[in-house]
């Protein structure tokens, strides 16, 4: 995401698609927002530890101080200037977060991405689509083979309805992304796209119902279709899910 820390509010910092780079750059030079830094979702635990132990080591001003007075000093560390501190604060930080980033990638940290999440939920929508031309019933009766998919044979009824729900996902998902976070954006892509997976999956299982019948089984297409059904559904519910620790 593209920003000036120094330009950064406390609402600003209100959006949950702030990745981890970005509250570190934030944090670095932003003593100020550490409080809304700190309540932010992507906020991770060694980002917190380090800003806590930056507060600790400004110490509390004399009586006489104004606390004006007291803020430069707690900045400036002895006589530095503002800016030479900014930068000591930012080289050391950035040492400590690449090190504990070889250590360990936080795996949550990397799917809340906005990138991921908006990237992820359109692949699914376009192969759950594409998915639904595929043969999902077959059957051979007296040496004759024929196959039956959504739209193919018309055994999918919902085949239509489905579409609509997996494209108003795909639209939804690219605008919240160009958006920032819009609400009403993150949950429409969510929304529709647990409708589209869930009618999918309803479907396959009432095809699948054929199955005890004599020459009658599921093709390929069914398992593939299922797969990619249940990824729209798990990138839909993330998507809902960034709602939970933080306003879009």
């Amino acid at each position: 995401m593209n920003f000036n820390p120094q330009e950064i509010t406390a609402r600003d910092l209100e959006n949950p698609h702030f990745t981890a780079q970005d509250l570190q750059s934030i944090a670095s030079v932003r003593p100020d927002l550490y409080d809304s830094v700190l309540r932010h979702p992507n906020c991770y635990p060694e980002l917190a530890s380090w800003i806590n132990a930056r507060r600790s080591a400004c110490e509390a001003p004399a009586p006489q101080e104004t606390p004006a007075a007291a803020g430069s000093q707690c900045c400036a560390a002895g006589g530095e200037s503002s800016t030479e501190k900014a930068k000591g604060i930012a080289n050391d930080f950035k040492n400590e977060f690449t090190a504990s980033m070889k250590e360990k990638a936080p795996v949550a940290q990397k799917i809340k991405n906005p990138v991921i999440l908006t990237g992820g939920l359109i692949l699914s929508c376009v192969l759950s689509f594409i998915g639904m031309f595929f043969p999902i019933l077959k059957v051979e009766i007296f040496g004759m083979q024929k196959s039956f998919g959504f739209f193919s044979n018309g055994i999918g009824s919902d085949g239509i309805f489905v579409l609509i729900f997996l494209v108003a996902s795909v639209v939804l998902a690219v605008i919240n992304f160009v958006k920032r976070g819009a609400r009403q954006f993150v949950i429409g892509a969510g929304v529709t796209g647990i409708i589209g997976g869930l009618i999918v999956i309803y479907d396959i299982f009432n095809i699948g119902s054929h199955v005890g019948m004599v020459g009658v089984s599921l093709s390929f297409g069914a398992y593939i279709l299922a797969v990619f059904a249940l990824c729209t559904l798990v990138f839909s519910v993330l998507f809902l899910l960034t709602l939970r620790n933080g306003k879009a």
